[in-house]
């Protein structure tokens, strides 16, 4: 959700005759200006503020709703999401809505996501992104080639770190459960990745 609001207050295209003169141009090129003004986002974001928060209300509470932005909205479930979202219904619906304007959202800002870092069978430490497993890796060391799928099962060792989608490939945990139990203390969490052994242990005793 960081990225989606971060995708709205990038600095606005260059526009005429002094584009090419270095004035910056938008790093996402006019698909802010839709993304920014379709309207599609909001009314995305405002649909699950309000269920979230008919599910959250009852006789002796009732949460503040966020104002009608999308900044504020994205700061609203992102601070209920651990408490509440994990746990509702819809959460997987949730995940894969957010999941898509996310991603528009990395187009714009230019904010390419880093992978997982895995060691080849050499020892030489590869990145590999967990969105195309099927994507292949060649090591500049030995020269093996890999899928990111056969690395990501490699990498099994329990101190190892996966992001959610390695985790869930690796585990067959599903990311809902993943981030309930990391909502609850169940496994380690630490700057969006998952300590494998702590998601073996939690598995086992599920």
């Amino acid at each position: 959700m960081d990225v989606i609001a971060a995708a709205m207050t990038c600095p606005p295209p260059a526009k005429g005759p002094g584009a090419g003169n270095g004035e910056r141009s938008l790093p996402g090129g006019t698909e802010v200006l839709d993304y920014r003004w379709s309207g599609e986002l909001l009314a995305c974001l405002e649909s699950w503020c309000r269920v979230w928060h008919e599910d959250m209300t009852d006789d002796d509470h009732a949460p503040v709703f966020p104002a009608r932005t999308v900044i504020h909205m994205c700061a609203w479930l992102r601070i209920h999401v651990e408490t509440f979202g994990c746990q509702h219904e819809a959460v997987g619906d949730f995940a894969a809505e957010l999941r898509d304007w996310g991603s528009r959202a990395k187009r714009i800002t230019g904010d390419i996501p880093q992978g997982n870092v895995v060691p080849c069978e050499c020892g030489r430490r590869l990145r590999v992104e967990a969105n195309d497993m099927d994507a292949e890796v060649t090591c500049r060391g030995c020269g093996s080639r890999w899928t990111a799928r056969s690395l990501i099962h490699r990498a099994g060792d329990d101190d190892a770190w996966l992001d959610v989608e390695a985790m869930t490939e690796w585990t067959g945990v599903p990311r809902s459960t993943l981030h309930r139990w990391a909502a609850k203390g169940k496994v380690e969490r630490r700057h969006g990745q998952f300590r494998v052994g702590s998601v073996r242990e939690a598995a086992r005793s599920a």
